[in-house]
């Protein structure tokens, strides 16, 4: 196509031909060398980029390496240091470990601790209590008044220090989470006269007047302990802390609940401590400990967690020396279904008139540690024409060895150690067949129902609190034999 337009250049311009030519050649040439030159430089070009782009190739291979070895030696260090933690983390564990076995340990020893204690404190003050009670009708029965009354306030200190050990053993339970519930179907006007009845010695010894006006009321379950121990808290706390007037009882039922009232005309609290009230140890005024209202201050915060674990509320109105109402209330929870069982008319019996013993006891036998047992029964019951008494596992063996014929067997539940006699009575029942004749009657130094139920269960004919009393054992010994 080139020559063509050529040949037509030449065709027009004749005579101009050569000079064309060289321009037309000129300018092919220079567009070669352009050509050649931009080719060249895009060779170069393309060389450069190459060897630039291998420099930085290799610059990032040592990055790489570089970065390799870096996290290599990152991650080593991250691991000693992760290694160290771990190997510190098991230290402080097995610190811990030690740490806790010591407080385990600690608090094993604090509890042991605890139960010799509270174990040798009942048993001095059961003793206490059982030969006052005895004094009591003996003196009762000469008319030697003075006396009498002497008897009874022996009584009536004994009950205040037992009243006080149970509350700081309670306490204990509930903090350790070893308190458990046993509901029962109550009869709360029942439960109400009965713990009335305990206290009405120690209201008319301060000149009070202690009331309760029955009113008709849906029998309901709950844990019937626990709520002798809350009104009996409440009482004492009304009686200790009023000295002229009266303590009032109310019970009635409002919605779903019942609710128990406590109201007494003593020294009232300042209403700046009501916030302390329920605090272990504390007082409202110092002052009050060292006078004739003494008291440990665990009455009221033992109510609250009783109330607690009984799913009850309470609301505490006073007023600095014009009185105090505590009231307490209870859910309304359906009875329970119940097995009819035959039972005495009334547990309350008075202390000026004993029921008659119907039965003869020729040979009785007592598994306890207390050595005053002995001696306070064959007091009580001065027929019985042998009384032995054992305070050790290997004389017990001895004795049943004998295979002498027992009339009655009282044995303590928690002889030598805590629930242990229960466990006695299966093992020698079961290696010497005679004894499953033998009637054995579970003495108890705490009332709990449950661990009543258990002796039952383990082949105790009946169980009888301590301290012993001349009235609860004459009737225990009726309904056994």
């Amino acid at each position: 196509m080139n020559l063509i337009y050529l040949q037509n250049i030449i065709l027009l311009s004749g005579s101009q031909v050569p000079d064309l030519l060289f321009l037309v050649f000129t300018l092919l040439l220079v567009v070669t060398v352009l050509l050649v030159v931009y080719l060249i430089n895009r060779r170069n070009h393309f060389a450069n980029a190459r060897f630039e782009l291998l420099e930085k190739s290799k610059e990032l291979r040592k990055k790489i390496s570089h970065i390799r070895y870096d996290s290599q030696s990152i991650i080593k260090n991250q691991k000693d240091e992760i290694k160290s933690e771990i190997a510190e983390i098991q230290t402080s564990i097995r610190a811990l470990k030690t740490a806790l076995k010591a407080a385990d340990e600690g608090a094993l020893r604090n509890s042991e601790l605890l139960s010799n204690i509270s174990y040798t404190l009942r048993t001095n003050l059961n003793d206490i209590m059982g030969f006052s009670n005895l004094l009591e009708h003996e003196f009762a029965r000469q008319e030697e008044n003075e006396l009498y009354n002497f008897s009874q306030d022996i009584r009536s200190s004994g009950q205040s220090l037992l009243h006080l050990l149970n509350n700081m053993i309670d306490i204990s339970r509930i903090n350790a989470g070893s308190f458990s519930v046993v509901t029962r179907n109550c009869k709360i006007n029942d439960v109400i006269q009965e713990v009335v009845k305990t206290f009405e010695p120690a209201a008319r010894h301060k000149g009070l007047t202690i009331s309760f006006d029955p009113v008709t009321m849906p029998r309901f379950s709950t844990d019937v302990e626990a709520v002798k121990h809350i009104l009996s808290n409440l009482l004492d706390n009304a009686i200790k802390f009023t000295e002229k007037g009266f303590v009032k009882i109310g019970c009635e039922k409002e919605s779903s609940r019942i609710i128990i009232s406590v109201k007494d005309t003593g020294v009232g609290i300042d209403k700046a401590f009501l916030p302390e009230l329920f605090e272990p140890y504390a007082q409202s005024q110092p002052g009050y400990t060292k006078t004739a209202q003494k008291g440990s201050a665990l009455g009221l915060p033992l109510v609250k967690q009783l109330l607690d674990l009984l799913n009850g509320e309470i609301d505490f109105q006073s007023e600095k020396a014009i009185g105090t109402t505590v009231t307490i209330s209870l859910p309304l929870i359906q009875p329970v279904q119940e097995v009819k069982k035959t039972t005495t008319k009334s547990k309350v019996s008075t202390a000026s008139k004993l029921p008659d013993l119907k039965v003869s006891i020729s040979n009785l036998l007592i598994v306890d540690g207390d050595p005053f047992n002995k001696l306070l029964i064959k007091k009580m019951i001065p027929d019985i024409k042998q009384i032995v008494q054992v305070a050790n596992e290997e004389d017990l063996q001895k004795v049943f060895e004998e295979k002498k014929k027992w009339d009655l067997v009282l044995m303590d539940t928690d002889f030598i150690k805590i629930d242990y006699g229960i466990g006695l009575l299966k093992k020698y029942s079961d290696t010497f067949s005679y004894l499953k004749k033998t009637p054995f009657i579970a003495l108890m130094s705490v009332p709990d129902e449950s661990k009543e139920h258990i002796c039952l269960e383990e082949g105790f004919k009946d169980c009888l609190e301590k301290p012993i009393t001349k009235g609860k054992l004459i009737k225990v010994l009726n309904k056994t034999l």
